[in-house]
């Protein structure tokens, strides 16, 4: 889907939102797998604005593929600020798209589970087909970029937008606010894991660096939307239990878990899983990571970073 660079230069990609916790993943696997690629970033403290048509146009055209990973990081913080929400995912995003189309430049544009909301066959995998019914102003303001998305492919834009399931991993920006981070963090110094509603929620959770590798491998699929999902579902309280038992793997810890009631963010999906198979259909590419092993080098990262 890239376009090539002309004889004797270097592919260059310009990422959005590169320095976020997905963008840091995927830089570093970019530069360890293909070091010869040319990539730059979006700078919003040198005053770049995603929304800014003009000087976006600029940079785009001067590249052979956009990563679009600019957005908010926590679904909900849509609800604190749903106008600058809608603004930076949803025509923010448009304006990217937009830039690419007038540019013949590829595009691989990241969205989220969260437009979706609910599985709404619950314990069966969730296809791209699923209908779209969020349930908060980040989810809406996906969703609205996604439609926009599909247009623009049935237009002739190559854009492939990819909608990933719950990631998490090593190196999160705001790990307190992070349901892994903030359980391994807790266990690790000795501190309860707090359990809303039972931990009944379910999530089909993915690891950073495998987002990244899938990403990366997006630039050689056909035009199209692509769930990037492990395909494996796990309740919050066998998440925080799984935590326990690897943590005490490695140190004794007198954490246990904290039933908490009433805390569900508003309105946030019961479930969501995702069906990975039209990508591995199109690229081959799959999961690799599972939950236990990145819980180990989620505890092995902040254990470090916390002394």
């Amino acid at each position: 889907m890239s376009n090539k660079p002309e004889n004797g230069k270097r592919t260059t990609v310009l990422i959005t939102g590169h320095t976020g916790f997905i963008g840091h993943h995927l830089v570093r696997h970019i530069q360890r797998l293909d070091p010869d690629v040319r990539l730059e970033g979006f700078y919003r403290s040198s005053g770049e604005n995603i929304r800014d048509y003009a000087p976006l146009l600029s940079r785009v055209r001067a590249v052979n593929l956009v990563i679009n990973l600019a957005g908010t990081s926590r679904p909900d913080r849509g609800w604190s600020n749903p106008h600058e929400t809608y603004e930076t995912d949803a025509l923010g995003a448009i304006t990217i798209m937009e830039a690419c189309k007038n540019s013949n430049v590829p595009l691989i544009h990241i969205s989220s589970s969260e437009v979706y909301g609910t599985n709404i066959h619950q314990g069966y995998p969730m296809p791209e087909s699923h209908p779209l019914h969020p349930k908060n102003p980040y989810g809406v303001a996906k969703k609205a970029s996604d439609e926009a998305a599909l247009t623009y492919i049935d237009d002739g834009v190559p854009i492939a937008l990819l909608r990933l399931f719950t990631p998490y991993g090593t190196g999160e920006v705001d790990p307190f606010h992070h349901f892994i981070p903030r359980l391994v963090r807790q266990a690790i110094t000795g501190g309860d894991l707090p359990v809303t509603d039972g931990g009944v929620r379910r999530r089909d959770w993915i690891f950073a660096e495998d987002i990244a590798e899938a990403i990366w491998e997006a630039r050689n699929a056909s035009p199209d939307v692509y769930n990037i999902a492990r395909g494996v579902l796990y309740s919050d309280l066998e998440v925080a239990l799984l935590v326990l038992k690897e943590v005490k793997e490695v140190f004794p810890t007198k954490s246990r878990i904290l039933p908490l009631s009433s805390q569900t963010p508003l309105n946030d999906p019961l479930e969501q899983l995702g069906d990975p198979v039209r990508f591995f259909e199109e690229t081959g590419w799959h999961a690799h990571t599972s939950l236990e092993e990145g819980i180990r080098q989620c505890i092995a990262f902040y254990t470090k970073t916390s002394a």
